[in-house]
């Protein structure tokens, strides 16, 4: 088994700095391109060659490779703006926030890398390398705090590593990989010092990018995908650059949310809030957690091995919360790494200075302690996090001028973040979710993509393939 590396690694890159000095309650502003006016007859029949759900990554590449081979393609969003789980805030006209997605991960042979040079839009690298970590008490970590936290957790993932590879010769039933931890630890002479920063860590390096706890991820293989080599690299005038222009002269139609698709019949039908639509192929890409929820009915139901793949897989929750500052009162780093217990911490706080010029802090926070946030007041959060930024910098914090809060999970058009391997689940319920039915329903979105699930990229790649399906019919 390989064991997962993280394509966040700041915290083995806060050694080597030393060693130099490694989805919301907000509203949400159109900007679909040429969208198409809601018919003041609201329920008249409208028919189209091809029927996409949606107007997010995976939606917009599907219905553009289609369109662009001469089929008559709608595209329909419950929202008020596209996008779905890309979504650039731009209420501060000189600093575009993207409160959804903000990275490509890894840009060598990355399509959206691609997309960015064909469309013009500016990235730069974001150097995870380039970090400054914190232990819980805010204290800043010296180079002999730093070697020993590293080489505690790799110590963790060598230990992990050997277990898995136990696990698959044995053929054992998966466990969580928090069980899988605690397994290894009671083996092992460690330290309780060594064996609270091998949490640490693992909060910091895999939980926050897989959007889940440790007991809910599954033990061997939470991560059967594959990544991209290269630099992580944000959008200095957000995401939408991508969006807006795979969306222009698309027909899209928004504030039209699906209640139900007959696909046994032909024509498909389906039924929206502003009246019903026939079809003769649907391009699905619901969020993996509004399918768990039931919100869009089928006739005839799905298939049992397709409602399966649903409720096994899992659904995580990655917020933030984005502070603008009249100035920085923080190091140039990149990243501001806390290794806490608190469940209440941002292990993770980016400095955007590096990336748009401007002082904003951008935090993030998964799993339970995140949906536990999405319970509490924007102004209870920002408290928070001042408070956290406090024991950091202490007299020279500033108050901030202005903030963003995500609660994505609370999101009835997202459900949460971005799809993970939960306990029981596996690799093949991606493959799964991914099948088409009756060669007129087809399904797209990052859980139907097993080698890029949870990455925008994987979206957009499930949009092409189910295009790319339809039109080899």
């Amino acid at each position: 088994m390989a064991l997962h590396v993280s394509r966040r690694t700041f915290i083995r890159g806060a050694a080597g700095t030393a060693l130099a000095l490694r989805l919301p309650n907000s509203s949400h502003p159109a900007r679909a391109t040429e969208p198409a006016a809601c018919d003041s007859g609201a329920n008249k029949l409208r028919r189209v060659d091809v029927l996409v759900i949606g107007a997010g990554a995976a939606r917009l590449a599907a219905a553009r490779e289609l369109v662009e081979r001469g089929r008559s393609v709608l595209v329909i969003e419950a929202r008020d703006r596209i996008g779905g789980r890309v979504w650039t805030n731009r209420m501060w006209p000189e600093a575009p926030i993207d409160l959804g997605a903000s990275w490509i991960h890894g840009h060598e042979g990355n399509p959206l890398t691609n997309l960015a040079e064909k469309f013009q839009v500016r990235t730069v690298a974001t150097d995870f390398d380039f970090a400054a970590a914190y232990d819980a008490h805010g204290k800043p970590l010296n180079l002999t705090d730093i070697t020993r936290t590293l080489k505690a957790y790799k110590d963790l993932e060598e230990g992990l590593k050997r277990l898995g590879m136990d696990f698959e010769a044995a053929k054992s039933p998966p466990i969580s990989l928090d069980e899988a931890i605690t397994r290894w630890q009671a083996t092992q002479s460690v330290a309780e010092t060594d064996r609270r920063a091998q949490r640490f860590v693992a909060r910091n390096e895999i939980e926050i990018e897989f959007a889940a706890d440790l007991d809910e991820l599954q033990f061997p293989g939470w991560d059967p995908g594959q990544e991209f080599a290269g630099q992580q690299r944000m959008f200095p005038g957000g995401y939408g650059g991508i969006v807006d222009a795979l969306a222009k002269g698309l027909d899209i139609q928004l504030q039209t949310t699906v209640r139900s698709i007959e696909y046994a019949r032909s024509p498909m039908r389906v039924e929206t809030t502003v009246g019903p639509f026939e079809a003769q192929q649907v391009v699905l890409t619901a969020p993996l957690g509004v399918l768990k929820s039931g919100a869009i009915r089928f006739t005839p139901e799905l298939p049992a091995e397709k409602r399966t793949a649903i409720a096994r897989l899992g659904m995580g929750l990655l917020d933030k919360v984005v502070l603008r500052f009249p100035k920085a009162f923080w190091p140039p780093h990149h990243v501001l790494a806390f290794l806490g217990e608190e469940a209440n911490q941002w292990p993770d706080v980016f400095n955007l200075q590096a990336t748009c010029g401007r002082p904003i802090l951008m935090a993030f926070k998964s799993g339970r302690a995140a949906r536990a946030d999405e319970r509490r007041t924007d102004e209870e959060l920002v408290a928070m996090l001042m408070s956290q930024l406090r024991g950091v910098f202490g007299k020279h914090t500033l108050e901030p001028e202005a903030w963003h809060v995500t609660r994505w999970a609370s999101d009835p058009l997202a459900g949460g973040s971005y799809s993970f391997l939960r306990v029981g689940a596996s690799a093949d319920d991606y493959d799964t979710l991914a099948v088409p039915l009756d060669d007129r329903l087809f399904f797209a979105g990052e859980a139907t993509n097993r080698d890029h699930s949870a990455t925008v990229h994987g979206a957009y790649l499930s949009g092409v393939r189910e295009a790319r399906r339809i039109l080899a019919l």
